[in-house]
């Protein structure tokens, strides 16, 4: 669901070419298999399918979690900022 919520968000954005990466091996494999999941999963990987097409130039990187320091950067600041909102091209402090 992560990885929906943040192709629906990049949607809202003309970017031309759009890197994501994420730490689960299975929600990798699943986007590029062409074997389709029995459950509900199968729905969510669809979507997921779906609006990376839409987006244009998409590539999904595989990064193991102990490697992708900028995410654990901004999870660590997130519980310092007050309030919800967004960014998308200064970070926060």
């Amino acid at each position: 669901l992560g990885v929906k919520e943040a192709l629906s968000w990049l949607k809202k954005f003309s970017f031309k070419a759009v890197v994501l990466e994420m730490y689960s091996l299975l929600v990798f494999n699943a986007l590029h298999d062409k074997f389709d999941y029995p459950n509900g999963f199968a729905s969510i990987i669809a979507d997921c399918r779906a609006l990376a097409q839409s987006l244009g130039e998409m590539t999904f990187s595989f990064v193991r979690r102990s490697a992708n320091s900028a995410a654990h950067t901004v999870a660590r600041m997130e519980s310092f900022i007050s309030g919800s909102g967004e960014w998308s091209l200064i970070p926060p402090p």
